[in-house]
């Protein structure tokens, strides 16, 4: 569903972005750092873009924030699934691109 940009090479698969990810996991006052950072302006039910494996994510749900998670990359998603399906508050996980030629289109309904 991904088109290439200009001067990107776009990896379906990205191991080492899911190393970082993994990393970062690990960093919870960071994590919770952002969230408090962003929390403020999050209101109502929440689309996350680019969701990642959820480190930021987490902490919507444990305040109870109904939350769709989205991504590009079906290795992420897997994760989201794995982690969050069936979490009363996860109102879906879609892979979501913003830069989608046929992003209207697609993503109209």
């Amino acid at each position: 569903m991904t088109t290439p940009q200009k001067g990107f090479a776009f990896k379906e698969i990205d191991r080492e972005g899911l190393e970082m990810l993994d990393a970062i996991s690990e960093a919870h006052r960071f994590n919770r750092w952002m969230y408090d950072t962003i929390r403020p302006w999050c209101q109502g039910e929440i689309l996350e873009v680019g969701s990642g494996i959820g480190n930021i994510s987490r902490f919507f749900l444990q305040n109870n924030q109904p939350i769709t998670l989205s991504d590009l990359r079906d290795n992420y998603l897997g994760h989201l699934n794995t982690r969050f399906s069936g979490h009363p508050f996860v109102r879906g996980i879609i892979n979501l691109d913003l830069v989608h030629p046929e992003f209207e289109r697609l993503y109209s309904g």
